[in-house]
C-alpha cells in the first residue's frame, strides 16, 4: 500500500505538488497562530487543583469502604445485625439479649413494622429528589465530606441506617438528574454525579 501511494504522488505534477505542499504548510501555521497560547498554571494552582482531587478521591473511598455493609443490607434487605449473627450459645447472659434483640428485629421484619434497610435508603432518596425539586439545594447541598464524616461516625457507633440513608441521598443524585427533577421556573440544572 505504501509503494502504491509513493507511486502515485511520484506521477503527479511538480507544480501540483508544491502548491499542495504550500497549501498544508499555510493550513499548519494558521492553525498554530489562531489558537491562543495557553496559561501556564502556576505550580500554586496545580498544588491546590491537585489538593482538591485527591481530597474528593479519599471522600469517596472512605464513604464508600464505610458503606459497603449498607450496600449489602440494602441489595439483600436485611440489616447486618441480622445477617452477621453469631449462633446463640443456651447460656443466660448476654446471649440471651442478643437472641431476644435478634428475635425482635426479626419479627419486626416479618410484619412491616421496623425500618428495612431500603425504606431508609428509599427515605434518602426522596429526601434528595425535595432537595433537588426545590429552591431548597440553595440552603442545604452537603459535601461528599460531610458524607464521609457522617458515614465513619455512623460506623463507630454501630449504626447502619445513616449511612443506608446517606446511600440513598448519594444515588438520588444521579437517580432524580437523569429525570431532570429541578425546581420549578428553572430551565436546567448541572447533572448531578453526588
Amino acid at each position: 500500500m505504501h509503494n502504491f501511494l509513493a507511486l502515485r504522488f511520484s506521477t503527479l505534477s511538480s507544480a501540483f505538488k508544491r502548491n499542495m505542499l504550500v497549501a498544508f504548510a499555510a493550513l499548519l501555521s494558521t492553525a498554530a497562530v489562531s489558537r491562543p497560547p495557553a496559561a501556564q498554571p502556576t505550580p500554586k494552582s496545580r498544588l491546590s487543583r491537585w489538593a482538591v482531587s485527591t481530597e474528593g478521591c479519599v471522600h469517596f473511598a472512605c464513604c464508600l469502604l464505610m458503606m459497603h455493609d449498607s450496600i449489602e443490607s440494602v441489595r439483600t434487605d436485611q440489616w447486618g445485625a441480622i445477617r452477621h449473627s453469631p449462633p446463640v450459645q443456651k447460656d443466660q447472659g448476654r446471649g440471651a439479649i442478643l437472641k431476644r434483640r435478634r428475635r425482635a428485629a426479626q419479627v419486626g421484619q416479618l410484619i412491616g413494622t421496623g425500618y428495612t434497610p431500603r425504606i431508609t435508603f428509599l427515605a434518602g432518596l426522596m429526601l434528595r429528589s425535595l432537595q433537588m425539586a426545590t429552591k431548597f439545594r440553595y440552603v442545604f447541598d452537603p459535601s461528599l465530606g460531610y458524607a464521609a464524616g457522617a458515614t465513619l461516625a455512623a460506623r463507630f457507633s454501630a449504626r447502619e441506617w445513616i449511612p443506608c440513608i446517606l446511600l440513598g441521598w448519594g444515588v438520588g443524585g444521579v437517580y432524580w438528574s437523569g429525570f431532570r427533577v429541578r425546581p420549578p421556573g428553572v430551565e436546567s440544572v448541572p447533572f448531578r454525579w453526588l
